[in-house]
């Protein structure tokens, strides 16, 4: 093999691993960005749990007031029945005190 084909094989080895060197600094570069990627979906799913956390204690909340509003509700109901019973009662004795009173004269 002559001199000049060594100079062009040496070379061409020199530019290949200029390449590969390339290549390797592309892939470290990569890899950080991965990793940065990987970061940031631990950070949002840390996020995501906690909102759900957050909804659970929310909903558990809304359950618990519902239920007790509608307790109160049903109390009301009842209360309004007896009221418009007692006030039927009154306009019964209401119209024989009238009629009593008419009839007397």
């Amino acid at each position: 093999m002559e001199n000049k084909e060594v100079n062009m094989i040496l070379q061409a080895i020199r530019e290949l691993s200029d390449k590969v060197d390339q290549n390797h600094g592309s892939i470290q570069q990569l890899t950080q960005k991965v990793d940065q990627n990987h970061a940031s979906i631990q950070q949002l799913t840390q996020k995501v749990d906690q909102n759900h956390a957050s909804i659970q204690q929310l909903t558990q909340k809304v359950d618990q007031n519902h239920a007790e509003l509608t307790k109160r509700m049903d109390r009301m109901e009842d209360k309004m029945d007896f009221i418009q019973h007692r006030v039927g009662e009154h306009d019964e004795e209401i119209y024989k005190l009238k009629r009593k009173f008419w009839n007397s004269y």
